[in-house]
């Protein structure tokens, strides 16, 4: 940490690099630090060609920049969220334009960056508590909006610290924030209570189509073309449609898959409890976490949904036959 704060802070023009689709820790996390360096008088932009939510773009302000050629030669360009090129395909060759390389992330195998100072850290539940970390040892002042911005990534990527990945150390982090100017409402007012009628159209159109599998301990949710279309909903607006689905009683794993394209199917994976949903993730080319993770299927959404459904029946098979062998 202490290596990539005086790197940071030696640098003086910084592209930053979100994951694709974007979500509250990366916009939180990018915010705050771009905040920051344009606080020092630094030049930085958080390089993004994707459209960000609506409910997230008052984390990243005028910040953002879709203009590869904003630097000619960026100083630093810096991972944020994310641990491999795979994760920001589209900007990968500028990324690799900046005379130094650096990568901040809490994902299990993060880092995958060469030479490229990285810190990355599984355990923690945010990239936006290490984002905190970071701001701390740079040395920089934490205004409100850093406040705010980093209060989003946390509890974003917690579910409002219902997540497992919740610990005191999460706890300890927001309370810090408070001595920063923190107005967590405000925060969450911008975030949960800012839909677009169009979202809750979609979401309806999807769980009533929702399959429980695996006897009831598992279901899984296809939000297609044609939903969007029927609803006027925006594709990143599927964002809490997976929490919807882990709240019935009984479901342990939640699949969301979702149609960007005729043949290719991004899918969501939660767990509540015991479930562990990176392995499943994994046979799709995903990654994530335990009991968060995603991956891309290219095949029809009819092709992906058989296919993960079968992975998630598997999974609990070889749960099952594992606590059989302990008993």
């Amino acid at each position: 940490m202490k290596e990539l704060a005086q790197l940071v802070n030696s640098s003086d023009s910084v592209l930053l690099f979100p994951h694709s689709k974007m979500d509250g820790d990366a916009a939180g996390s990018c915010g705050a630090l771009c905040a920051a360096l344009r606080n020092q008088g630094k030049k930085a932009y958080i390089f993004c060609d994707e459209v960000v939510p609506a409910n997230l773009q008052f984390l990243v302000k005028d910040f953002i920049t879709d203009d590869p050629d904003v630097f000619d030669v960026p100083g630093l360009c810096m991972a944020v969220d994310c641990g491999e090129l795979g994760r920001f395909a589209s900007r990968n060759e500028t990324f690799l334009r900046g005379n130094r390389l650096a990568c901040l992330d809490h994902h299990e195998n993060g880092g995958q960056f060469e030479d490229a100072v990285c810190y990355v850290e599984p355990s923690s539940a945010s990239t936006g508590e290490l984002m905190l970390q970071l701001l701390l040892e740079m040395g920089v002042e934490i205004t409100p909006f850093m406040a705010d911005a980093l209060y989003a990534a946390i509890t974003t990527d917690t579910g409002d610290f219902r997540f497992s990945n919740s610990k005191k150390e999460t706890h300890e982090a927001v309370a810090m924030l408070y001595d920063f100017g923190l107005d967590h409402a405000k925060v969450c007012n911008e975030i949960y209570d800012n839909e677009r009628m169009e979202k809750l159209r979609m979401h309806s159109l999807a769980i009533a189509d929702m399959e429980m599998i695996a006897g009831g301990k598992a279901n899984i949710v296809c939000v297609t073309q044609n939903m969007l279309a029927e609803s006027g909903a925006e594709m990143w607006e599927t964002e809490g449609l997976i929490d919807t689905m882990r709240t019935i009683a009984g479901v342990e794993i939640s699949a969301l898959l979702k149609e960007d394209a005729p043949d290719k199917i991004k899918v969501s994976l939660r767990a509540k409890s015991y479930g562990e949903v990176l392995t499943i993730a994994n046979a799709f080319d995903g990654g994530g976490h335990k009991k968060a993770a995603g991956g891309t299927i290219r095949k029809s959404i009819g092709e992906a949904k058989a296919l993960v459904k079968d992975a998630i029946e598997q999974w609990f098979v070889a749960y099952d036959v594992q606590k059989q062998e302990e008993i």
